[in-house]
């Protein structure tokens, strides 16, 4: 999301209803060009015909966009949690401080006397399933709480693709209905 895709076809919305696209929803380090790019590769693809297909097709790419910006933050969090995992395996808990202090107690010269206390060994490497799975166990409630905003958005993005679809079933019935009505009245006039 960064950084646009490779040579995206250009495709220009109409005159009549571009200020209705001219503000793309982009935050923190998301790029224009990048917004840009996925609305003119999904255009390419899609080629709307009027204005209630290009609003369809907005909300089919704004929906697109949100899917990737909330897997982008979802990838992003595990990480941060993956990382939250790993330093734990590292801190030091009172246990471990009362430990230390215990062997470090020496008797010297009928005194008692205090090394410095040194430092936890390193743990043992841990399996990236394991930790994947602290993580996981870690942030659990999040990590639904993002999936459901993915399942939001793709339901949000389903809605408008079978939205889009009736109303070219709808336009092409009227198209075809119009056609076949002068197909008609030609016979008709070629008749009399």
């Amino acid at each position: 999301m960064t950084k646009p895709p490779v040579n995206p076809k250009v495709v220009r919305v109409p005159k009549e209803i571009e200020q209705l696209f001219d503000d793309p929803p982009l935050v923190g380090d998301e790029l224009r060009d990048s917004y840009n790019a996925v609305f003119s590769i999904l255009a390419a693809a899609v080629k709307p015909a009027d204005a209630i297909q290009w609003m369809y097709f907005d909300d089919v790419v704004y929906s697109t966009w949100e899917i990737q910006r909330v897997r982008k933050i979802k990838a992003a969090y595990i990480n941060l949690l993956l990382t939250k995992v790993a330093e734990a395996r590292f801190a030091w808990t009172t246990a471990d401080y009362v430990r230390q202090m215990r062997l470090a107690e020496k008797i010297i010269d009928g005194k008692l006397k205090m090394e410095e206390v040194k430092p936890k060994p390193e743990p043992e490497p841990e399996d990236p399933a394991t930790s994947l799975a602290k993580a996981y166990l870690l942030g659990l409630d999040d990590i639904e709480a993002f999936d459901k905003q993915i399942a939001l958005f793709e339901a949000r993005r389903n809605n408008a693709l079978r939205e889009l679809a009736w109303h070219c079933e709808t336009t092409a019935r009227k198209l075809d209905k119009a056609s076949r009505d002068i197909i008609d009245g030609e016979f008709t006039e070629a008749t009399k």
